[in-house]
């Protein structure tokens, strides 16, 4: 990524993740307060609706989201980015040793807007599911999150000509461990995200 100025450079990276997963609805108060302990993070919804699982199941992939890596339908969607930039040392030196960097994210999942009148199995079935997407998208929120102090070590270990490159570095292996937690859940399959 580039930096806007020699003096003050500023770096991001952005990963975005696409779940091929379903999510639940009426659950949106409780999606955010999931994600509380990560400032910075955003949850996003769109609407799906149906009162059989195979109706609301077509209301997702006819509604999901489109990965821009592959193409596929998602149910949910995860972005994370993490900028870093640092001031200009004494004298107009760099000033890369104190670099800080922010994490945000937006996390977008579907809500069941025809819950109120789905049967009572339904909702139960769909809120089993959106309880194991939640588990799984707060996973990669974590993972990311936590990968900023790894971001910040690199960039402040580096040069100013080699800081983003090391910013970057790091981002791509965060972003290597991101698909290895996909795989190894089977996407949040294996913590519960299946739907119907």
């Amino acid at each position: 990524m580039k930096s806007s100025t020699i003096k003050t450079p500023t770096c991001a990276a952005t990963f975005l993740i696409a779940l091929g997963l379903a999510s639940p609805g009426s659950a949106a108060p409780a999606a955010e307060s999931v994600f509380t302990a990560y400032p910075g993070v955003r949850v996003v919804y769109y609407d799906v609706s149906g009162t059989t699982a195979q109706q609301v199941r077509a209301s997702i992939n006819a509604r999901g989201l489109v990965d821009p890596d592959d193409g596929a339908r998602s149910d949910a969607y995860t972005t994370w980015r993490i900028v870093w930039s640092w001031p200009p040392g004494p004298s107009g030196s760099c000033g890369v040793s104190r670099a800080t960097a922010r994490f945000s994210a937006t996390v977008t999942l579907p809500r069941l807007i025809s819950r109120p009148q789905a049967s009572a199995a339904l909702v139960k079935r769909w809120d089993r599911y959106f309880d194991g997407l939640l588990r799984h998208e707060l996973g990669h929120v974590q993972r990311a999150n936590a990968g900023l102090a790894r971001v910040i070590a690199a960039v402040r270990s580096s040069t100013c000509e080699t800081a983003n490159s090391a910013g970057n570095a790091e981002i791509a292996r965060l972003r290597r461990e991101d698909d290895l937690y996909d795989r190894m859940t089977a996407h949040g399959r294996l913590q519960g995200a299946v739907f119907p």
